[in-house]
């Protein structure tokens, strides 16, 4: 009986170290996992932050180059006007096909009937999917 004692109380501390153990390792694991999702967030809100700068400078760009296409656009509907108003029946007849070329020109062109290149909402792409579940069965007992 006393063996058995023994023996139940060797058991029960190897049980108790093992359950430390087990302990020590599911808590080291998990703050590893943890500080890997850390690290994973930071990335990716970087790369985000990262494409949506470079998206908004070009929307700014694009910008910039319609506000000056629009410009141009005006004034040379402008001095369309003016000059059909204000030139002589030589000057105009003189100048009509360079008008007209000029008028066919903007209507075909493309540029002003494009759309903003950036028109999507920003996307992120994930390298790698975590699987939680996965990782969290491989580190139980």
């Amino acid at each position: 009986i006393e063996s058995s004692l023994s023996f139940i109380d060797l058991m029960e501390t190897k049980i108790q170290e093992t359950m430390i153990s087990e302990k020590d390792h599911i808590e080291t694991s998990l703050n590893e996992l943890i500080k890997q999702i850390e690290q994973r967030n930071q990335g990716l809100l970087k790369d985000l932050e990262t494409k949506s700068k470079e998206k908004l400078d070009r929307l700014a760009q694009q910008r910039k180059q319609l506000e000056t296409d629009l410009e141009c656009l005006e004034n040379s509907v402008k001095v369309s006007k003016s000059f059909i108003k204000n030139a002589t029946d030589v000057q105009f007849s003189d100048q009509l096909p360079l008008l007209s070329d000029q008028l066919t020109r903007l209507k075909q062109d493309e540029s002003f009937l494009k759309q903003p290149v950036e028109i999507r909402h920003p996307e992120l792409l994930f390298m790698k999917k975590l699987d939680l579940d996965t990782y969290l069965q491989n580190i139980m007992i």
